[in-house]
């Protein structure tokens, strides 16, 4: 009676001081559809992707309209945020341009585009259980304009 009562005792103590499981989550893109015939041909790199720094990070980040900011130490992205953002876009891009001539800059060494779209991230925002609002400034660059100097 004595073991099963000690035994009893190191569960609760052992499952007591055991830590929150870890979630993962990643950013979801609607498949894309097979390649039309006579798709356009155009082709677009997505990227690069830029992310405040507070919001770049594994843990999600919440920033709340009241300037606070909520670090979710158990809840985490299973990937890299940046590389995420880049290939939702480019995969909604392809689906809306009827091409698969679409790619994320994070993820491909192509660098032959017509198009390239930059993506600037300023804000992250949620409510718990509620929305998220982000806010992005976007670049939409010719190909011919990528070896120009600024002026």
């Amino acid at each position: 009676m004595r073991l099963l009562l000690t035994s009893a005792f190191l569960i609760v103590l052992l499952n007591g001081c055991s830590s929150p499981k870890t979630t993962y989550y990643t950013l979801h893109a609607d498949p894309i559809p097979p390649a039309l015939a006579g798709a356009k041909n155009t082709r677009v790199m997505v990227g690069p992707v830029s992310l405040p720094e507070m919001i770049d990070q594994p843990q999600i980040v919440a920033l709340g309209s009241d300037n606070q900011v909520q670090v979710y130490e158990y809840n985490r992205w299973a990937g890299s945020l940046k590389s995420d953002i880049g290939r939702v876009i480019a995969a909604n891009l392809a689906r809306d341009l009827g091409t698969s001539n679409v790619w994320n800059f994070a993820q491909s060494t192509q660098t032959n585009f017509d198009y390239q779209v930059l993506v600037d991230v300023q804000n992250l925002q949620s409510k718990s259980d509620d929305s998220v609002l982000v806010d992005v400034l976007w670049t939409i660059k010719p190909a011919n304009a990528k070896n120009k100097p600024d002026r």
